[in-house]
């Protein structure tokens, strides 16, 4: 991973499903010791991510485009093509329940 660029980022995330109205990327930096900092790209107020070394688990916020603070969770595979963090989140469940909430998938890769 590139080093740590407080404009640029060394990360992107993107967010796909889950009843968003279209794909969201959003900018993320990563340290050697795993401290996730936000670059002046990223924008997100609700935006943040946890990194732990010892599991793999990454977990963290973002605004969903209905402006909910959504949560985030993912799992990171160290070797071979499928590098980087794969993970979902839910949709906000509905005042009213309807079953129409939706499931959907977030990838993180280094830039």
């Amino acid at each position: 991973m590139k080093l740590v660029d407080s404009v640029n980022s060394n990360a992107g995330l993107g967010f796909t499903g889950g009843l968003l109205t279209g794909p969201v990327s959003l900018d993320a930096n990563v340290t050697p010791a795993n401290l996730v900092t936000k670059p002046t790209t990223n924008t997100d107020r609700n935006f943040g991510m946890t990194l732990t070394a010892a599991s793999g688990l990454v977990t963290g916020n973002f605004m969903h485009t209905d402006t909910a603070k959504t949560a985030y969770h993912g799992v990171i595979p160290q070797k071979g093509k499928t590098r980087g963090a794969y993970g979902w989140f839910l949709s906000a469940k509905p005042a009213t329940v309807d079953y129409t909430g939706q499931g959907g998938a977030v990838i993180i890769l280094a830039k």
